[in-house]
């Protein structure tokens, strides 16, 4: 079985009601949560959770079915790859793989939670220090999203692997007006 390690965006404060909303709506998934780690970060969970399978999908599927108990969960991501931030090696390392997923597409890179721009210049020149596709930030065809949450770099490729219950309600509402 494949472990993948989940951020969790709640409402402030609510991050309790929110990881029991998590638990009720992938209940029929053959899912296990490993690890929850409370951040530092208020409205953030991270979770480890074991599942074979495709998990963003089963995941996507999952809240849908149960969109209407979904109160507190704002936002579940997929990080594809958890680096620390001060681990500059690890970081410029993780260029090589990014540039094979890249693949020669146009690319932007997205970065949350980081304030001072010499950390997110930095942190960016040592991510693309070996991508050789192209940037394009309007009309970009993958994107790398990063997160920094307690010194720890989360790394997504591709904004499916987001999961925002916020974009399901109004998919949900869309989907109802044809039927």
């Amino acid at each position: 079985m494949g472990e993948h390690t989940l951020l969790v965006f709640t409402r402030m404060n609510r991050e309790a009601n929110a990881y029991y909303e998590f638990l009720d709506a992938t209940q029929t998934l053959q899912l296990q949560v490993a690890q929850t780690i409370k951040t530092h970060s208020p409205g953030i969970l991270i979770l480890r959770v074991v599942f074979e399978g495709d998990l963003t999908t089963a995941l996507r599927e999952a809240f849908r079915k149960h969109i209407w108990l979904l109160r507190s969960l704002l936002k579940v991501t997929k990080a594809d790859r958890v680096v620390d931030v001060d681990d500059e090696e690890s970081i410029s390392g993780l260029s090589a793989w990014i540039n094979t997923w890249l693949n020669g597409a146009k690319y932007r890179i997205t970065v949350h939670r980081v304030k001072n721009q010499e950390t997110k210049a930095r942190l960016i020149h040592l991510i693309t220090s070996s991508i050789a596709a192209p940037v394009d930030l309007e009309a970009y065809e993958r994107e790398v999203i990063m997160y920094l949450v307690d010194s720890k770099l989360y790394l997504t490729l591709g904004s499916e692997n987001e999961i925002s219950i916020q974009k399901l309600e109004s998919y949900d509402d869309f989907d109802k007006s044809f039927s």
